[in-house]
């Protein structure tokens, strides 16, 4: 899992998708402060980061990339106001399919001469997944608790992409 903090302004922000929770972005770029471009494939951002992902807008993006997604999970403007959201369905997910996998192994161990083998394997993927979601939000809740550090051009001097230990 890494969790990186740049500051620049939105170029791109074509939208591929989008729900109730999140938006998935076909192709997120950046300009950043000190020169470059930082592009993102596929990214998943929260709804609430994702209304101030427009092209132009300016500040502190905080990105991650977890086992299975990679998106911004954090928005701090020049002022320094932050929006942050997690885009957390596959941790309710791993959640959902661990409860599924439980209750079929009690049907099974009731109602038949043995639990099924796809049944454990569900079992184990839903709690690995769940756990991995999880360490992912709890680090990049840490990272954005942890940063101090204005947003903008003035920022630019202390880091222009800086990965967070």
């Amino acid at each position: 899992m890494a969790v990186s903090i740049i500051d620049g302004r939105v170029e791109t922000a074509d939208v591929k998708r989008h729900n109730r929770h999140l938006h998935q972005y076909r192709i997120l770029s950046f300009a950043l402060d000190g020169g470059g471009e930082r592009v993102i494939r596929n990214a998943v951002v929260d709804n609430r980061v994702a209304a101030r992902l427009q092209p132009g807008s300016a500040g502190r993006f905080y990105l991650f990339q977890g086992v299975d997604m990679r998106g911004v999970y954090a928005y701090r403007d020049p002022q320094g106001d932050l929006v942050q959201g997690f885009p957390g369905q596959n941790e309710k997910l791993g959640l959902i399919g661990a409860g599924l996998a439980v209750a079929a192994m009690i049907l099974f161990a009731l109602f038949s001469d043995g639990i099924p083998w796809i049944v454990f394997i569900a079992l184990v993927l839903s709690i690995v997944g769940f756990f991995f979601t999880r360490q992912t939000r709890t680090e990049v809740e840490r990272a954005t608790a942890e940063d101090r550090l204005p947003a903008g051009p003035a920022a630019a001097t202390a880091a222009v992409t800086r990965p967070l230990p």
